[in-house]
């Protein structure tokens, strides 16, 4: 589907799961298209995601009602050190990516 509509873009829901996250790297790294959503990734998988594609493919998100807001925005608080990088995390991606 990723190749077939290379002007659409596609977000990855928690990053392709903990368990996918090798798959997913890869999958995301291909196809400049994907974009990665945060919500129930584990805290180093966040970073590791970051640093691997570029920030502004990476979306936070709550994946609510089960997620809480407070608790995946203190996630990436912590985990995004740089501030740059954390507003384009915790929203002007999804401005970027919906255009």
């Amino acid at each position: 589907m990723v190749g077939r509509f290379p002007d659409v873009s596609l977000i990855m829901v928690h990053g392709g799961r903990n368990w996918l996250r090798e798959d997913a790297i890869e999958v995301t790294k291909r196809n400049s298209n994907i974009y990665a959503e945060s919500s129930v990734m584990y805290s180093q998988y966040v970073t590791r995601v970051v640093e691997e594609f570029s920030p502004d493919r990476v979306l936070m998100s709550t994946d609510s009602p089960t997620e809480v807001f407070e608790t995946e925005a203190k996630k990436i608080t912590m985990t995004v050190q740089d501030p740059e990088v954390r507003v384009l995390v915790m929203g002007e991606t999804s401005s970027d990516c919906s255009s």
